[in-house]
């Protein structure tokens, strides 16, 4: 996805995407592009924000044990409904574990 916008985000959703790769310079303006496409395709509810310092959060509240890279793949993997992850400089713990 070359320009990252709220339809195209859309639509790579509802058509099954199960991972998106974003590099970006403004993460404050593609957290808030990923919210709103979250509520778009119906997974609003379950739009979730992972950093290495908090682990995954949701409408404020932090999901315990989910602060480690491995912990949070392995949460966001056990869910069973649709769900949208944004997970903050994960490539930066690629290096650091063979099983991301």
């Amino acid at each position: 996805m070359d320009h990252l916008n709220v339809p195209n985000l859309v639509r790579a959703v509802k058509t099954g995407a199960r991972l998106i790769y974003v590099i970006t310079e403004n993460e404050r303006y593609t957290e808030g592009i990923v919210a709103q496409a979250a509520a778009e395709a119906g997974v609003g509810e379950a739009f979730w924000v992972w950093t290495c310092t908090d682990g995954f959060v949701r409408g404020g509240s932090a999901v315990p044990d989910t602060v480690g890279a491995l912990a949070a793949l392995d949460f966001a993997l056990a869910q069973p409904e649709p769900a949208l992850f944004l997970m903050k400089d994960l490539a930066a713990f690629w290096h650091d574990s063979p099983f991301l």
